[in-house]
């Protein structure tokens, strides 16, 4: 949720030519019963005020554009009278979004479009959303592709009918993502595709307890510091290039941390390379030299 906030305002700079967004693609993996979808409503609880907030200016933008067109559609009849030509249409309002859930691809990159700084997309169950994937496309399009370019922040390119051939370009897409699934489902995620979507994810996977009752509970005082630090990250200024696109401030690490973060690079090469390492967690080991970087700048 964090992670969202900060969006495409910063970039973490190794070195350089690598660079990292602050974008992650999180899994918990617990059991039926096991209290996921509370915790969760908990954790995006500021993100999802944030978009009832924006929903809130959308209106009172959308009620003023409707006034602005009413006056329009007056002046537009007198020029055409006076054989003058017509003065500029009002430019419909769009509601600013930094929270997604049930959507598609091509939805989510036309929400992109429109929004910058990215977004976070929370799915209750990723077993539906794995299901979901080129469902009106006979199991034959590119959803999967595009979920790894969200992840990279590479360009992505989505041609839509209703754009009478004009695609959609998203020049540095921003997605975190986040969701629960079951133990026994865990292989949905790979569908039987040998394309790294699996190893792009950060997994939760508490160890089973008995739940009781107890008079635990999150304190006011640390969700209202929770939302002020979702807030303040969510408000950081997003500068953008001559095209429009998000040009985001780099921050460099210090030589200290260069130091730490060499070191521990440099240990998951050699865990690799110790005899009897899974070949299928490979591809894991080397996302995680990614995370490390995106962790810190969160």
């Amino acid at each position: 949720v964090l992670s969202s906030a900060i969006g495409t305002s910063r970039i973490v700079e190794v070195k350089g030519g690598w660079r990292e967004w602050a974008a992650l693609f999180v899994a918990v993996v617990a059991s039926p019963g096991a209290m996921k979808t509370p915790a969760a409503k908990v954790a995006r609880r500021p993100a999802f005020a944030r978009q009832r907030d924006l929903g809130g200016a959308y209106a009172e933008e959308k009620e003023e554009w409707k006034r602005e067109m009413r006056e329009w559609e007056v002046e537009r009849r007198n020029a055409q009278k006076a054989g003058e030509p017509a003065p500029e249409e009002p430019q419909a309002p769009s509601m600013s979004r930094c929270v997604a859930s049930d959507t598609t691809v091509e939805a989510l990159v036309s929400i992109l479009e429109e929004n910058p700084r990215g977004l976070l997309v929370h799915k209750d169950e990723l077993t539906g959303w794995v299901r979901g994937m080129d469902q009106y496309k006979g199991g034959k399009g590119s959803d999967r592709q595009h979920w790894l370019s969200f992840w990279s922040g590479d360009e992505v390119v989505v041609d839509r009918k209703s754009r009478q051939g004009e695609p959609i370009i998203v020049a540095r897409p921003f997605v975190s993502l986040f969701g629960g699934i079951q133990p026994s489902m865990l292989s949905e995620l790979g569908a039987g595709a040998e394309d790294g979507l699996m190893d792009r994810f950060l997994y939760c996977y508490p160890a089973p307890r008995h739940v009781r009752f107890t008079d635990d509970e999150v304190s006011e005082d640390a969700e209202e510091e929770y939302a002020a630090l979702y807030e303040k990250l969510a408000d950081l200024r997003l500068a953008t290039d001559d095209h429009g696109d998000p040009n985001p401030r780099p921050l460099k690490l210090t030589r200290r941390a260069r130091d730490l973060f060499a070191a521990t690079v440099d240990s998951l090469g050699a865990e690799v390379l110790e005899p009897g390492f899974p070949s299928r967690l490979e591809g894991v080991w080397s996302k995680l030299r990614g995370y490390l970087a995106r962790l810190s700048l969160v």
